[in-house]
């Protein structure tokens, strides 16, 4: 369906067409809607082709207009009623006819002054206040880079708009002022030790910028701490060695494999460092430190006084006693001696000592080991390797590793005396306990708690080594 650029002139014109038709026909007839469909279609086309030709005089059409469009309209189809055809509905047909009743029904608008001047048909104005109207091509004005064309002259005229690329040297400015502008290479200007280079010339050219190696010269006296120019920081260490912690003064520094002799806070004596075995004490010999060789076997004393010694067939739970600890060791095996057991009796040894070799208190376990006899009375040895013991309280316990057969030990005779092994109360130190040897030793021991004080000789002669 056709959509009327200008409903006004539109249906001016289709009505007065359809008049000058009916007239031309003298006195319509037929009251069948359906027998004037090739008239109304005919009339239809020519609507068209008027409507698409008047210039828009905005909402508002002076009346004039309306009865120009009309009346020009019936005239021009009074006596014609032509029969539909493909030229008579195709509304371009009828443009030469359209032309002429515009131009005719413009001129007496403006001559009654129903409308301003208007442009002559297929003129235009650039806006309302532009004074001359003329065709398309006069009224646009081709700028930079643009080309304006007229296809098909004397025809069905087009004007052709055709935009060219701006021309770009690729050139570059260093700043806003910079008045000669060029190519990248030659705006870039090298500064001492630097080299510029162009890679793939005539092709993908790429500035290379680089910065050659070279040996600095020698100012190595210019970091120095007391130099002036550039000294690099020095401060007291953390912790010393020997004297007290200090900057110094000399004006040198330290080789990262540098040596230190020890000196002496009170001396000042510098002293050196002998051969010192993983496991020695350390001891100053004039003024060289060397390492002195632990007791390779030491036998721990029993706080108990004893008198001689006895066997002890070990029960089911562990017993002992408390030892005295001279010096902080590393003991790697416990000696001990069956004097009576049949093939597979067991025994099973825990030593357990209380954080900084306290007598009282919760005990850690520091080592546990069994032996199984092969029948014969004999000297055992039990690996516990890198056990570490204070100097202090160390509590010894053993008892039966396995239920049968039954195993008979060697055991201090202990005195019996107040306040050691009778008549005590608090921390014993000649025990028994009700903890099972049979399983592995606790973690903890508590003399204290677990302990229960015996006057009946039960501490092991037994030896660290």
């Amino acid at each position: 369906m056709y959509i009327p650029n200008n409903v006004d002139i539109y249906t001016g014109a289709l009505t007065g067409a359809l008049a000058g038709m009916g007239v031309s026909d003298r006195v319509p007839t037929s009251p069948v809607p359906g027998s004037y469909t090739g008239v109304v279609a005919v009339a239809d086309a020519f609507a068209q082709c008027l409507d698409s030709l008047v210039p828009p005089f905005g909402p508002a059409l002076p009346a004039v207009v309306l009865q120009l469009a009309t009346s020009l309209s019936s005239a021009a189809w009074q006596d014609r009623a032509p029969q539909p055809s493909p030229d008579t509905l195709n509304p371009s047909y009828y443009l030469p006819l359209c032309n002429a009743l515009l131009a005719l029904g413009m001129e007496y608008a403006v001559l009654v002054g129903a409308v301003p001047n208007l442009p002559t048909i297929g003129k235009v104005l650039v806006d309302g206040s532009d004074t001359t109207a003329d065709f398309l091509n006069p009224k646009i004005a081709a700028g930079a880079g643009i080309t304006l064309a007229v296809l098909n002259p004397g025809a069905n005229e087009q004007l052709e708009i055709t935009a060219t690329a701006a021309s770009e040297d690729h050139k570059v400015s260093v700043t806003a002022a910079d008045t000669t502008p060029g190519f990248l290479a030659s705006k870039l200007s090298p500064g001492t030790s630097v080299v510029l280079a162009l890679l793939n010339p005539g092709a993908n050219e790429v500035v290379e910028i680089n910065v050659p190696s070279a040996t600095p010269t020698a100012h190595a006296s210019t970091h120095l701490p007391n130099a002036v120019t550039d000294p690099l920081s020095t401060a007291a260490p953390a912790t010393g060695i020997g004297g007290g912690n200090a900057v110094g003064v000399a004006n040198a520094f330290a080789r990262s494999d540098h040596d230190h002799t020890i000196r002496e806070t009170g001396g000042p004596t510098d002293l050196t460092v002998g051969v010192i075995a993983d496991g020695q004490s350390v001891q100053r010999v004039g003024s060289t430190l060397v390492g002195i060789p632990n007791d390779v076997i030491s036998v721990p004393s029993p706080i108990m006084p004893v008198a001689a010694q006895t066997t002890r067939a070990l029960p089911a739970t562990f017993e002992g006693g408390a030892y005295r600890i001279v010096k902080r060791c590393t003991v790697a095996a416990l000696a001990g001696r069956m004097t009576a057991g049949a093939v597979g009796a067991t025994v099973r040894y825990a030593l357990y000592q209380v954080p900084g070799g306290l007598e009282s208190g919760v005990a850690a376990l520091l080592a546990t080991g069994t032996f199984a006899s092969a029948g014969a009375a004999t000297n055992f040895s039990i690996a516990i390797p890198g056990t570490v013991v204070e100097a202090g309280i160390l509590y010894v316990l053993c008892g039966l590793g396995v239920a049968a057969p039954a195993f008979t030990s060697r055991v201090y005779t202990s005195i019996a005396l107040d306040l050691l092994n009778t008549n005590l109360s608090g921390v014993p130190i000649q025990f028994t306990t009700a903890i099972s040897s049979l399983i592995a030793p606790p973690v903890t021991f508590n003399p204290s708690v677990s302990a229960v004080n015996s006057a009946v000789s039960l501490i092991p002669i037994i030896r660290l080594n």
